[in-house]
């Protein structure tokens, strides 16, 4: 349903996200402490103009308002506020880090659906879920990402994303369970432990810039995928199906993740993922190298383009300041 942009105040920060003209496949946060896109064990090249704005919330429930499952699916709505140019947006669920299917207007059960939003237009989104996991007398998290621009895909093995594929993040949302859920998840796979930084490393992260600031990367958390053997090349090859990839994770405050790879913005379930990551105090990093047999994914009915678009979602356990979902640069994945 289209209507006609308000001039009502929607800067609310906690219930909105708003993007403003920012490049690359990251998360931007409600209230923007911006973590530098580069990783710097291997230097990213530079990203384009800016060219998007848009906000992007969940109008019912009303935020003080908390979600209930008490055996019918959960009812809400959210909405997309296009303040810059004609864009498309799609939005990610989690309910306590899972990846959350759900309905969207009179659409089938997805993990993302995705809406046309004309610029100078504000697009409501009613929708609908039944959480994946979750007993009665539990509270659960629920958090919702948008993507922008998700049904555009690579044409090459050189693409640059640029604003496509990028994630903004609102704060989240409670789910009181009065009922089981349907379905119980498996317990989730355990990735190996963060190992101490070398000192070159923790240099690399930590050190003054030619202005003379301190920088210090270790205070938010940062998440890459890269190639296994050039990290600076912007695609994820193949070899005989089999898509292999390393994942470097680091910063922030000490906290639980569930990280789930996503291909073409549908999750990847395998023997490997989704798995949690511990991320501990001090100079640690994660990094370890990942395999996704893609002829298995096809034959779930995972479909595959020649080229497609391939990144990671790190989803918070806890909630707390700096636990916010973090989302890697977008990749290509030659099929």
């Amino acid at each position: 349903m289209f209507t006609s942009r308000k001039p009502v105040m929607r800067f609310l920060a906690g219930m909105i996200g708003i993007l403003l003209l920012f490049s690359g496949c990251q998360k931007q946060e409600v209230a923007p402490e911006t973590s530098g896109g580069e990783n710097p064990f291997t230097s990213q090249g530079g990203g384009e103009e800016p060219q998007y704005a848009y906000g992007f919330g969940i109008s019912e429930p009303a935020y003080e308002v908390d979600m209930v499952y008490s055996g019918e699916p959960i009812q809400g709505t959210y909405y997309i506020d296009c303040l810059g140019s004609d864009m498309t947006a799609g939005m990610l669920m989690f309910v306590n880090g899972i990846p959350q299917p759900y309905q969207a207007k009179d659409q089938p059960e997805r993990y993302m659906h995705v809406q046309q939003v004309p610029s100078g237009e504000l697009v409501s989104v009613p929708f609908s879920f039944t959480p994946v996991c979750g007993k009665a007398g539990q509270t659960l998290s629920v958090r919702f990402v948008s993507i922008l621009n998700p049904d555009i895909r690579p044409t090459s093995s050189n693409y640059i994303f640029g604003n496509n594929g990028m994630g903004l993040v609102i704060s989240p949302r409670t789910i009181h369970m009065e009922k089981d859920a349907p379905v119980q998840p498996e317990e989730l796979a355990i990735c190996s432990p963060q190992r101490e930084m070398t000192q070159d490393e923790v240099e690399e992260v930590i050190y003054v810039d030619r202005h003379g600031l301190q920088i210090n990367k270790m205070e938010s958390m940062h998440l890459f995928a890269s190639n296994c053997t050039d990290a600076n090349l912007p695609y994820i090859p193949v070899d005989n199906g089999i898509a292999s990839f390393d994942v470097t994770l680091y910063g922030g405050p000490e906290c639980q993740y569930v990280l789930v790879p996503y291909i073409n913005h549908t999750p990847v379930f395998s023997q490997d993922f989704p798995c949690m990551v511990e991320v501990g105090q001090g100079t640690k990093i994660f990094d370890d190298t990942f395999s996704i047999d893609l002829t298995q994914l096809e034959k779930q009915g995972f479909t595959l383009e020649d080229f497609n678009t391939f990144y990671l979602v790190a989803i918070p356990i806890q909630e707390g300041a700096g636990m916010d979902i973090q989302l890697s640069y977008c990749k290509i994945l030659e099929r």
